[in-house]
């Protein structure tokens, strides 16, 4: 994967969480929700990665929970892997996507069984 820095260190401030995979766009693009944090998403591109690359900006189009609500979430290409069409996606700004996050964040603790 390349990305704006190449070593192998995760620099990650936030832990990633696999799925739900659901579908969403990027810069009109259909793309499939791979894992996400409370500071990006990790997508992979339906139709290959095109000519994204790392720093470029990019539109997220979501359909919220409620299937009839979208959300618009700025966002900056932080690395690219177009062999496996995967994207690593920055939130520019953390807050406007916070209710997303929750909405995957509920979701994941649906799955956790509790014991009785």
């Amino acid at each position: 994967m390349t990305g704006i820095d190449d070593d192998d260190t995760d620099r990650r401030v936030h832990p990633r969480v696999s799925g739900p995979h659901f579908y969403l766009l990027v810069d009109g693009q259909p793309a499939r929700l791979v894992d996400w944090s409370f500071g990006g998403l990790g997508v992979r591109m339906e139709f290959g990665t095109g000519d994204l690359a790392p720093g470029s900006r990019v539109s997220l189009l979501i359909l919220r929970n409620d299937g009839e609500t979208w959300t618009t979430l700025r966002s900056i290409v932080r690395r690219v892997e177009p062999g496996e069409n995967a994207v690593g996606v920055e939130l520019e700004d953390a807050a406007d996507g916070f209710p997303v996050m929750m909405e995957l964040f509920h979701h994941k603790l649906a799955e956790i069984q509790l014991p009785a």
